[in-house]
Parts: C-alpha cells; structure tokens; sequence
C-alpha cells in the first residue's frame, strides 16, 4: 500500500506525486461506480415498489368490482331472506302469544276444565313451541 494513500483528499497528496494522484482517481471512479450502482438499485427498488402497488391497487379495484357486482347482490338477497325469517317467527310467536293467551282465557272462563284437557292442551303448545323454534 502506498503511504500517502490515505493522505488524499478531495486530489490532493503532501507529496503530490503521480502515484498518489492515480490511486486517488482510482478511488473516485471506483466510488462513483458503487454511488451509481446504489442509485441504480434504489431507482429499480422504487419502480418495483411501484408496481406492487399499482399491482395492489388494481386488485383492490378488482376486488371493489366483484364486490359491487357479485357479492353485494348476493348478501342483499340474503339479508332480505334473514329479514322475511324474523318477521315469519315473530309472526308465528304472536300466534303462539295467542294460542296461549286463548288458553288462559279459556281456563278462566270455564274453571270446570278438567286437568287431562288442560295438560293436552299445554302438551299441544308446547310442540307448536317446539315446531316453530326448530324450524
């Protein structure tokens, strides 16, 4: 290694001799190719960061696509079936609300019932219960 390698600066030796002027360009292609080579990667670093996310917007765009086409139809008509089965159980609870309360009114009425009609009878309402729950 040359002793004054490390004396130069900027071109510049004590010495100033040829040998250190050259070791000196050396240095500064060789550093001048790893900036390039740096800048070089990180410009190729940014076009593919950009395309990943033109990429992703695309798919994002895609995807928004189906969503508005196929999937929303689809979970509007299966929110409209969920809709119409609570309001048919609510309906069915109503009548089940009246059946019983025809029942409480029947055995206020007729206090003479006697207790085989009124076990079949709550028996009957309990499997309209069990029906229309389960189903």
């Amino acid at each position: 290694m040359h002793p004054f390698r490390q004396l130069v600066k900027f071109g510049r030796c004590r010495k100033q001799c040829k040998k250190c002027w050259s070791v000196f360009k050396y240095d500064k292609a060789r550093f001048f190719k790893i900036q390039v080579k740096i800048q070089l990667q990180w410009h190729y670093f940014k076009i593919i960061i950009s395309l990943f996310i033109r990429r992703i917007y695309f798919f994002n765009l895609f995807f928004n696509f189906l969503l508005i086409s196929i999937l929303l139809p689809t979970y509007s008509t299966y929110v409209k079936f969920l809709i119409k089965k609570v309001q048919k159980k609510i309906s069915q609870q109503q009548q089940l609300k009246r059946a019983f309360q025809k029942i409480r009114i029947e055995f206020l009425v007729n206090k003479q019932i006697n207790l085989y009609q009124i076990v079949r009878k709550l028996y009957i309402f309990n499997q309209f219960c069990y029906i229309f729950l389960c189903v």
